[in-house]
C-alpha cells in the first residue's frame, strides 16, 4: 500500500523543489505534523516496514517509528536529511527516481508533502516494484481519498516562521521577506496577535493489487 499527500502540477518547478533545504531548521520547527487519524489509517493493515519518499526532516517518519514501524527515509537534499537523521531517522540521500533500492521491498510507502516533486513517469512504477511482493509493474486497486480537517491558532511570529518555509517565500530576496515579515507581525498584533488557520490533511491511499 502507498500513502501519499498529492499536490498536482508542481513537478516541473525544480527550483522550488530544491529550495527547502535552505530553510531546513525552520521547516522542522514550523511545519505542522500529521493528524493521528491519518496515521491510524496508514497503519490499519499492520505494516512492519516503510519507505518514506522525500522524507524531509522526518516529520512523518518519526511518527511512524514511534508507532513501531521500521522506517527508511530517502530524500535528495542532504540538509533536510541531516535533521531527520538527528531525530533518529535513517535516511539515504538521493532523488527517489535514481535511488538504489538494492533489492529491498517494503510493506508501506509514504510521501508526505513530497509526491508532487516526483517524476510521474517514474514514481508509480518504482512504488509498484518496491511494495511487497515486489513483482514488476503490478496494477493498483482504486485509490481511496480521505480528508482530515484541523484548526490551529498561531502567534504572529509562528505564522511568519511558517510562511518563511513556503516555496514562493523562500525564493524572495532576504530584504523583501524581512520587510514583509515585519509588516505581517504588526498587522497581526493589531487584530489580536494570532492567526487562525483552518485546513486539511489529504490522504490518497492505494493498495497494490494481488
Amino acid at each position: 500500500m502507498i500513502g501519499v499527500m498529492p499536490l498536482e502540477g508542481l513537478f516541473g518547478d525544480r527550483d522550488r523543489a530544491t529550495s527547502f533545504g535552505s530553510v531546513a531548521e525552520r521547516y522542522d520547527r514550523y511545519r505542522s505534523g500529521y493528524p493521528d487519524e491519518l496515521v491510524d489509517d496508514l497503519l490499519a493493515m499492520g505494516p512492519r516496514t516503510a519507505l518514506d519518499v522525500g522524507c524531509g526532516t522526518g516529520k512523518l517518519a518519526r511518527v511512524l517509528m514511534a508507532r513501531g514501524v521500521e522506517v527508511l527515509g530517502v530524500d535528495p537534499d542532504a540538509r533536510m536529511a541531516a535533521i531527520a537523521q538527528r531525530h533518529g531517522v535513517p535516511v539515504e540521500v538521493a532523488p527517489f527516481e535514481d535511488w538504489d533500492d538494492r533489492g529491498r521491498t517494503f510493506d508501506l510507502i509514504t510521501s508526505g508533502h513530497a509526491w508532487h516533486w516526483i517524476d510521474p513517469r517514474v514514481g508509480p512504477r518504482r512504488v509498484a516494484e518496491l511494495l511487497r511482493p515486489g513483482t514488476a509493474l503490478p496494477a493498483f486497486v482504486q485509490a481511496e481519498r480521505r480528508t482530515y480537517r484541523w484548526t490551529r491558532e498561531l502567534p504572529a511570529e509562528d505564522w511568519v516562521g511558517l510562511i518563511s518555509t513556503f516555496g514562493d517565500h523562500v525564493r524572495l530576496p532576504a530584504d523583501r521577506f524581512t520587510d514583509l515579515a515585519e509588516q505581517l507581525v504588526r498587522a497581526i498584533h493589531d487584530v489580536g496577535g494570532t492567526v487562525r488557520v483552518s485546513g486539511g490533511s489529504y490522504l490518497l491511499l492505494a493498495r497494490r493489487a494481488a
